[in-house]
């Protein structure tokens, strides 16, 4: 297993960056704007992202040739040139609405282009799915992530929405460790981590300005990576398809405070019990991960000249 202590330190940057970034971007304008706001959070998190994986050795390699390379260089670049082109669309901000179901619609494909999935690699008729396959799963993945896309950045605007990005953070880190635990423990696999400390640290920057505060970017790109980071630990690692669904709809729990009883209660309280919520399914991909990683060592045995997931886990130490 990668040094704890390593990623927590990783984990630390990311955020102080994002924050810092944020900070020196908004304190200028005192009471920034709309498109101020959302420009300093979704750079600040790319920043504090950016660096902080770098410092745990993970580059991206171009042309691109895994799917943590497109991830990096294609895919997150691309949603921080849609964010930024809301923040400075004024009246025609709808703009990013149209933009974003493009990245939703094509991000799943272009994290498989040239794969065994869709690509005759060893041979002709050698791809694991066919036209009829790739179609259906291609447009069932961009239509999750436009709605859970949506979803999350329309409860932003409700009075407890400040659960949203907490949970979308919470929820990176998790899927972090989870893939981790699903065999791909060095490397990519470690992104998660770094995303979700960014997220954090750029959103409670984000709360020590006064003004209007857009945090619609900073979301943005969390939601992006999660569904990125997950859709490739689960067709390129061990992930299985229950953990990467719980992970990825655990922030939609942030929605069931805004219930008609539970509406009544003090935002602070629905926010929190948004966070508490989301939690629920997080902690259980996790325990699922690790039971299933436990199981596979005890299986692995250690005289059969094969690499135990233990082995893996340790690999690169």
């Amino acid at each position: 297993m990668p040094d704890p202590i390593l990623l927590l330190k990783a984990m630390a940057l990311a955020a102080a960056i994002a924050a810092l970034a944020v900070l020196l971007t908004g304190l200028p304008w005192r009471s920034p704007r709309w498109g101020i706001a959302t420009a300093s959070g979704v750079l600040g998190v790319a920043l504090g992202f950016g660096i902080s994986s770098r410092w745990l050795g993970i580059r991206a390699t171009w042309p691109p040739k895994e799917a943590t390379d497109r991830l990096l260089l294609v895919v997150l670049p691309v949603v921080i040139g849609v964010e930024l082109v809301g923040a400075a669309a004024g009246k025609f901000r709808w703009i990013v609405w149209l933009l974003r179901a493009v990245v939703a619609a094509f991000a799943a494909r272009i994290l498989v282009d040239k794969s065994a999935y869709i690509a005759d690699l060893s041979g002709p008729d050698s791809r694991l799915w066919d036209e009829t396959q790739t179609t259906k799963i291609l447009a069932g993945l961009g239509i999750t992530l436009a709605l859970v896309w949506a979803a999350l950045l329309l409860q932003l605007r409700r009075p407890a929405g400040r659960a949203v990005p907490f949970a979308v953070a919470g929820t990176c880190v998790a899927a972090g460790a989870t893939t981790m635990f699903s065999g791909y423990a060095t490397g990519g696999g470690q992104l998660g981590l770094p995303l979700g400390a960014s997220i954090v640290g750029a959103f409670l920057a984000s709360l020590l300005l006064s003004g209007r505060r857009a945090t619609g970017g900073v979301v943005s790109f969390g939601v992006v990576g999660l569904f990125s980071y997950l859709v490739i630990g689960r067709l390129f690692a061990e992930l299985t398809t229950t953990n990467a669904a719980l992970l990825f709809f655990a922030p939609l729990l942030c929605w069931l405070p805004e219930l008609p009883l539970v509406r009544r209660l003090p935002v602070w309280l629905r926010s929190m019990l948004g966070i508490l919520l989301t939690i629920v399914p997080v902690a259980i991909a996790l325990f699922l991960a690790q039971q299933k990683f436990a199981a596979d060592s005890v299986k692995s045995a250690p005289d059969s000249g094969e690499l135990s997931p233990e082995d893996y886990m340790n690999f690169g130490k």
